[in-house]
């Protein structure tokens, strides 16, 4: 690409934020200026040989991802340039979560995040993973400080009684041989501060998680999203490996969860009973991808 197109591509980026009237002009040139530079870290922060190297890569990285948000109405910088940071808008657009992944040594992840507002100046909520503090069943209800983390793929949410609920739609390398996919719940109180966790799965005996979690074998491809068509939520049932061992391994049939009256009520072997039954009248709202979708030319 030559200069010219180079410069092109600039004022026409900068020129769809200032029409649209969302930031100065000057601050959205700051802000491709450090995005340039959070670019550059984000790949040593991935790719980087030492382990110590990525470290310092994602410690520098998070300075400067806080030094950029602080630009007045950052929010509505979409950072569509990053590959590997995971960043979701919930369909109200009130908040936008950053999440991503560093390797810490061969095999073993930590989780890395935080929850910006929607605000002229910025509200920060940093994510500190502490899955290795949970139980078993992770079913703890958490702040941010103690974080079960994960890269978010998805996020939808609903509202119950005015109260909405967020779904946030996880991927975790549990361990050297096991992998994780899970719904977290994220709440927010009464003062706008962040919550995970929240008693809305309800199984078919009648009792509540806070937090619903698929653990299966690395090799396996297991499924946990938005059915669309269906107004559902897919998953693969999974049963003891037929092998031996402790692991659960998908059996080729799928189980949902369905929204009833503000819970999300577990439905197991969904195609074989209610395929053609029709979706509920509750729906999720769909996830956006931001209140600003700009793609550089």
């Amino acid at each position: 690409m030559t200069l010219r197109i180079l410069l092109l591509s600039s004022l026409i980026f900068v020129s769809n934020f200032v029409a649209k009237g969302q930031i100065l002009k000057q601050d959205v040139e700051q802000l491709m200026r450090y995005d340039d530079t959070l670019q550059t870290l984000a790949h040593g922060l991935f790719n980087a040989e030492k382990p110590d190297e990525r470290f310092v890569a994602c410690e520098h990285f998070i300075k400067s991802l806080v030094r950029t948000l602080k630009v007045e109405n950052s929010f509505y910088y979409p950072f569509e340039s990053f590959e590997n940071i995971s960043i979701k808008y919930p369909a109200d657009s009130s908040f936008r979560i950053f999440t991503w992944q560093l390797e810490v040594a061969a095999g073993d992840y930590r989780y890395y995040g935080a929850i910006q507002l929607n605000q002229p100046q910025l509200k920060l909520y940093p994510l500190i993973d502490r899955s290795f503090n949970f139980s078993d069943e992770a079913q703890e209800i958490t702040e941010p400080s103690q974080w079960y983390g994960g890269v978010y793929y998805n996020l939808l949410s609903f509202s119950d009684e005015g109260k909405k609920h967020y779904l946030l739609f996880g991927y975790d390398i549990f361990d050297p041989l096991s992998r994780r996919k899970f719904i977290d719940v994220l709440t927010f109180d009464e003062d706008g501060k962040p919550h995970f966790g929240a008693p809305v799965f309800v199984r078919e005996d009648g009792t509540t998680l806070n937090r619903f979690l698929l653990t299966f074998p690395q090799e396996a491809a297991v499924k946990l999203n938005l059915d669309k068509e269906r107004g559902l939520i897919i998953f693969d049932h999974l049963i003891p490996d037929p092998r031996g061992g402790l692991a659960m391994v998908p059996d080729g049939s799928y189980d949902a969860f369905r929204l009833q009256n503000g819970k999300l009520v577990w439905i197991e072997k969904v195609f074989n009973g209610i395929s053609n039954q029709p979706i509920a009248t509750d729906t999720l709202d769909q996830v956006r991808m931001g209140p600003v979708k700009i793609k550089k030319q």
